[in-house]
């Protein structure tokens, strides 16, 4: 069997570290080597106290959001049941909603037996309130003979 030529020069390099003088550790280095390793310890210790909760946590999670979508009685009659009684309350609320608009234009329009008393409006703090019953004699003939037309629509 032959020797490749870096075999040789494997076996010097390692005589030479077999004739180095053996080396002493610093008196340190015990107590540096094993406070090291305690805090990695703790490091790991720490870790694994926030991991267990944050991984029963992600689980707990999980399990309660898949059990709130999934629902055992959700059968087409269901679904039907449950659209049907979308499209009944729809047409409850478009019943109020007409009921609603009507009593919006009944008040609206002025008081027959007085017309003279008009809100304009206001917020939490003011009312405002137009009055033009001290002017109801003046004007009494071109009330009665004038008939209220409704504001012009802005919107359209």
């Amino acid at each position: 069997m032959t020797e490749r030529p870096g075999d040789e020069r494997l076996d010097r390099i390692g005589r030479a570290l077999a004739e180095l003088p053996p080396t002493a550790a610093s008196p340190e280095f015990n107590s540096r080597t094993m406070a090291r390793l305690r805090r990695a310890e703790e490091l790991r210790s720490r870790r694994r106290r926030v991991l267990v909760p944050a991984a029963a946590l992600a689980a707990t999670l999980t399990l309660a959001l898949g059990l709130s979508w999934w629902s055992p009685g959700a059968a087409p009659d269901a679904v039907t049941t449950s659209r049907e009684e979308a499209l009944r309350q729809a047409r409850e609320l478009r019943r109020d909603l007409e009921a609603l608009r009507r009593e919006a234009t009944e008040l609206e329009l002025p008081a027959a037996d007085d017309g003279a008393v008009f809100y304009l409006g206001g917020d939490d703090r003011i009312d405002v309130v137009l009055d033009l019953r001290p002017y109801a004699d003046t004007a009494a003939s071109t009330a009665r003979t004038a008939s209220w037309v409704p504001p012009p629509d802005r919107d359209g």
